[in-house]
């Protein structure tokens, strides 16, 4: 989806694209598609709208539905959300103030509201905390990249725990995270001292 042209772009395996316009305002920066084939975008600010693009449906490249991101904490921001395996009707994101408080959310597809989970205070030393993409696994974790370090982490969604810090990636910012939906949880990186 190209949030600022607000058209949804279908890109073929031989590189051909065809355009479908949207009737969406505002720049969409968070999506992420269910296993109907919908796509599901959100704003920085919770609002959200979802999209049929399932090839075969025929309302392909149509809104199925939209809201105004009820629920949602007005003093944090979203930038990336992701479905988890098991995880339940919901999108999971990272979102965070400017003060480095982050805190997990889940996006009700269901009834179109944010539930606003637990806060995990400012988990990188040094960093006003802005989470960026993120993506899952089929082990049950949502992973986000916090953009001012690189840092990579694990959140458990569906049998809980602490998140931890996997490995250190770039950099970065205008990012998003993509997985392939069942895939195992990578392995995480050995320590050793000498």
């Amino acid at each position: 989806m190209n949030g600022a042209s607000n058209r949804l772009i279908r890109i073929n395996s031989d590189g051909d694209s065809t355009t479908y316009p949207l009737n969406l305002p505002g720049n969409w920066r968070t999506g992420d598609v269910d296993s109907q084939g919908h796509l599901w975008v959100a704003l920085f600010d919770g609002t959200w709208a979802e999209i049929d693009v399932d090839q075969q449906s025929p309302t392909f490249g149509t809104v199925l539905s939209q809201g105004d991101g009820t629920g949602f904490r007005a003093d944090y921001t979203v930038a990336d959300w992701a479905f988890v395996p098991g995880g339940g009707p919901y999108t999971y994101a990272i979102i965070y103030q400017t003060d480095g408080d982050a805190r997990r959310a889940r996006f009700n597809t269901l009834t179109g509201t944010w539930d606003p989970l637990e806060s995990y205070g400012q988990l990188v030393n040094g960093s006003s905390g802005c989470w960026g993409a993120v993506y899952s696994s089929g082990g049950g974790n949502l992973y986000a990249s916090e953009n001012n370090t690189g840092e990579i982490w694990r959140f458990p969604i569906v049998n809980g725990g602490d998140p931890e810090m996997v490995v250190q990636g770039p950099v970065s910012s205008n990012n998003d995270g993509a997985r392939c939906v069942l895939a195992p949880d990578p392995a995480a990186p050995s320590s050793t001292a000498t």
